[in-house]
């Protein structure tokens, strides 16, 4: 009686305005969902609970199908009772559908959301797939997102593709590195990493790395370059390239630019530009061709040079420059006897620039002798010019 006291109409017929304790007690009429219904025509309908027997039913059409136990069927219904409420005509085909393309049941216990994707859809993935040559389809091929699945899809082509062109990853690193197959055969027993990495992907690092003008031949001296992901050798090489440092430049240091960290990449990137800014300046392609200028001596003779002083291509630009700088244009050192002692250009600048002010003090003629002593050694050897009284 209190719940037709309350369902009366709100307005005075007799006056046409709401009573306030009508407006009142409406803000407590319960809804629908929890009370039974004032209108006849509003009913709440509670989802039905799958039954036991629709549960066995459908346990041993998965048993069937799956060649699985009955019981290992309704444990996994029992776990997932959306497979038992769904629709009959979409679970009985969708299941029939993942049965006959050799889905297993190991897989459907992972998957078991598979069946809210529509049957269309997984039907389609599974036809698209097997036409690209997948063999065999799994569930983790297809349960996913449309954006993920084109992504997994478009790798797998291309997979089949570099399949289809190399017969092995042996076969492709002779084909793209000038490698024999005895020698591509040592570097993957060698490399694990190389011998788990796809094909596709092998084939992708190695074409970047020559997008960017890096030969073959430093891939094939530095092959643990291909260890770094696609992401990582491209935003490397792409921050060198703007910065002005190319392959060509640093054809020795470039490819230890990229292996570095991103601290060290950085510091790294620094002392290149410094390099590149020396070269640039005096015409000089490298290092080599640097010294060899500066010093007006052949190729010949820097490997002369480098025989005495095996570090000498080893010292850092910007100090080679200084100190030659302090030899040459300072203190007039002929450039006769930088050749003849190159080891002198290991000095700290501050060091050098020491030794030749004493020796010009004391009116010594400079020798490299004198210049690749080592400091007990000069020590002495200023002493005995002291005692001959040459100060």
């Amino acid at each position: 009686m209190a719940l037709r006291k309350l369902a009366c109409p709100l307005v005075d017929h007799a006056f046409g305005w709401i009573r306030p304790w009508q407006l009142q007690a409406a803000a407590f009429i319960p809804t629908a969902k929890t009370c039974v219904s004032i209108s006849s025509e509003l009913q709440y309908s509670r989802k039905q609970v799958p039954t036991d027997e629709e549960l066995q039913v459908r346990a041993k059409f998965l048993a069937t199908q799956f060649h699985s136990s009955e019981g290992e069927m309704q444990h996994f219904l029992s776990s997932n009772s959306r497979l038992v409420s769904m629709g009959k005509n979409k679970f009985y085909s969708l299941t029939q559908l993942l049965a006959q393309h050799g889905i297993s049941m190991r897989e459907l216990l992972i998957y078991p959301n598979v069946y809210r994707r529509k049957y269309e859809t997984v039907a389609n993935r599974i036809r698209q797939l097997e036409e690209g040559g997948v063999k065999p389809v799994t569930l983790r091929m297809i349960n996913t997102t449309y954006k993920k699945y084109q992504a997994k899809y478009g790798r797998l082509m291309l997979d089949t593709e570099v399949y289809e062109q190399f017969k092995s990853s042996i076969d492709l690193l002779s084909s793209q590195l000038g490698l024999s197959e005895k020698e591509a055969e040592d570097i993957i027993s060698e490399s694990k990493w190389l011998n788990n990495t796809k094909m596709s992907t092998l084939k992708d690092k190695i074409e970047l790395l020559w997008s960017y003008g890096i030969s073959s031949e430093a891939i094939r001296e530095r092959m643990w370059v291909l260890a770094f992901p696609t992401d990582t050798l491209r935003s490397r090489i792409e921050a060198l390239k703007k910065s002005g440092i190319n392959f060509k430049d640093f054809p020795k240091q470039y490819l230890i630019a990229i292996k570095s960290s991103d601290d060290k990449f950085k510091k790294f990137q620094e002392r290149l530009l410094e390099d590149k800014t020396i070269l640039d300046q005096s015409g000089c392609s490298d290092k080599a061709a640097y010294i060899c200028s500066r010093l007006s001596c052949s190729e010949v003779d820097l490997v002369t040079l480098c025989k005495k002083f095996r570090a000498l291509l080893s010292v850092r630009l910007p100090k080679l420059k200084t100190n030659l700088d302090v030899l040459l244009k300072e203190f007039g050192v002929p450039k006769s006897v930088i050749v003849e002692s190159p080891r002198a250009l290991r000095l700290s600048t501050e060091t050098l620039r020491e030794r030749l002010q004493q020796l010009q003090d004391l009116e010594v003629p400079v020798s490299g002798r004198a210049l690749n002593m080592s400091n007990a050694q000069y020590e002495q050897f200023m002493e005995r010019l002291k005692e001959k009284g040459s100060i």
